[in-house]
């Protein structure tokens, strides 16, 4: 048999590599086989390595976080959610410093600490994902989830909406902002308008929107609770809501608006894009966005 010196040399440079060391010990200590061996490895590299390829990206006050995937439906349990790892500013520098000291007293960390939950529960939603109370709570401020709660009904009376897991998915007792993206759409509320006051999707807004005007039209064709619920394959009591919605707003002012959305959606080829081009630019311009 000829020895093949440069395959000879390929080979031990392959041995050498991390993959091939993590390999080796998977087969000796797990007793894996080498196809089980390689599985493992991709495994292990799809999970950690988007954390360690860019240690660069990590800047001084940031941290990262595992979170529950904004995909998720709410009624799902957190066992079975997809995670996806997010990065927080939890200390913005000067920026921060400045803000604690420009408010009276000893209220300046308070206000500080609730500075950042909003900017936090907003960066983990632009990066795909939904932090929880539980999370600023023993996760990120290490405090009582009283305080988070206190902290966010406190940002809630300033008007500002944090888009946390409850929020978004209307988990337990959150007021339900489906309720609300739906009045400020008849209210001829843009869907940029409506984003910026209850940080939920265009995509979230259009199907809110979208599901209560079926609701009202089947109400309207005589079907039952029940048999809307099941032609649309959602709850009862999401049926019952928008019905009560509608019955709010059917009034001489909304009748208009409300049938121009039925009609709209029950149009041939009707895409969720044209529920954003029906608001009248007019009255968004008076309105504005507060």
């Amino acid at each position: 048999m000829i020895r093949n010196a440069e395959q000879e040399q390929l080979h031990r440079l392959t041995v050498k590599t991390l993959d091939q060391v993590f390999i080796a010990r998977a087969q000796e200590g797990l007793g894996c086989s080498l196809f089980e061996a390689q599985a493992l490895m991709e495994l292990v590299k799809e999970v950690y390595f988007p954390w360690l390829a860019q240690p660069e990206a990590l800047q001084a006050g940031q941290l990262l976080l595992i979170a529950v995937s904004a995909d998720e439906p709410g009624y799902k349990p957190l066992a079975k959610c997809k995670m996806v790892p997010v990065l927080l500013t939890l200390y913005a520098g000067p920026e921060d410093h400045q803000y604690r000291l420009s408010q009276a007293g000893a209220t300046g960390t308070v206000a500080l600490r609730q500075r950042q939950i909003e900017r936090m529960a907003q960066e983990a939603l632009d990066q795909g994902a939904l932090l929880t109370a539980e999370d600023f709570a023993f996760r990120i401020f290490n405090c009582g989830l009283r305080t988070i709660s206190r902290d966010l009904q406190a940002l809630a009376a300033q008007g500002c909406v944090v888009p946390l897991r409850s929020q978004q998915k209307d988990v337990g007792r959150a007021l339900s902002h489906r309720v609300q993206a739906i009045e400020l759409y008849l209210q001829r509320y843009t869907f940029t308008q409506i984003r910026q006051r209850i940080r939920h999707s265009y995509l979230a807004i259009a199907n809110y929107v979208t599901t209560f005007a079926l609701v009202v039209a089947h109400t309207e064709d005589g079907h039952s609770v029940e048999e809307i619920a099941f032609l649309m394959q959602i709850s009862a009591a999401l049926v019952r809501q928008y019905q009560e919605l509608y019955q709010r707003y059917d009034t001489a002012e909304y009748h208009e608006r409300i049938t121009e959305i039925i009609t709209l959606i029950k149009s041939r080829g009707f895409r969720p894009s044209q529920l954003e081009a029906s608001s009248a630019p007019a009255e968004d311009a008076k309105k504005g966005v507060q």
